[in-house]
């Protein structure tokens, strides 16, 4: 079986014969890290995601932490609506950070422990992964995750 669009490709992609060879022909499978602050951008993102699988993991939800883990791989799909599940991934787990910041810090002053530390980190970790969304929509990255309407 040959590539589903008339395409150039490499002969292992060509060979291949489904869906990711059109997408690689059309310029859809293609991580471009030229710019720094695209670097910086993704990489943002990449750690957000490590910690919030790192906290499922810690909860015992190994199915939100594949999840996590597969998820960053939609930067590799070059479409602008893998940018907008991953924004809505990001605050989502800000979300998820902030009711733990919450839930500790009440746990703690129940227990009559300080909890200012605890209340400090968490809430720098809120902030980096809703950052990691916020960037997510910046115009170097829109550039690069261009709307589509078909493979």
């Amino acid at each position: 079986m040959g590539c589903l669009l008339p395409c150039m490709l490499p002969e292992p992609l060509a060979a291949a014969g489904h869906w990711c060879a059109a997408a690689w022909a059309h310029g859809r499978i293609q991580p471009n890290f030229n710019s720094p602050t695209v670097t910086v951008r993704i990489s943002l993102f990449l750690l957000a995601a490590a910690l919030i699988g790192a906290h499922f993991f810690r909860a015992g939800s190994y199915a939100l932490v594949s999840l996590c883990a597969a998820l960053p791989l939609l930067l590799l799909y070059r479409s602008r609506w893998s940018l907008i599940v991953l924004q809505c991934a990001a605050y989502a787990a800000s979300l998820v950070w902030l009711g733990a910041a919450l839930e500790l810090v009440q746990m703690r002053q129940q227990m009559g422990r300080p909890w200012t530390t605890a209340a400090i980190i968490l809430g720098v970790v809120v902030l980096l992964t809703l950052l990691a969304g916020l960037l997510l929509n910046s115009r170097s990255l829109r550039a690069r995750y261009p709307f589509s309407t078909s493979l």
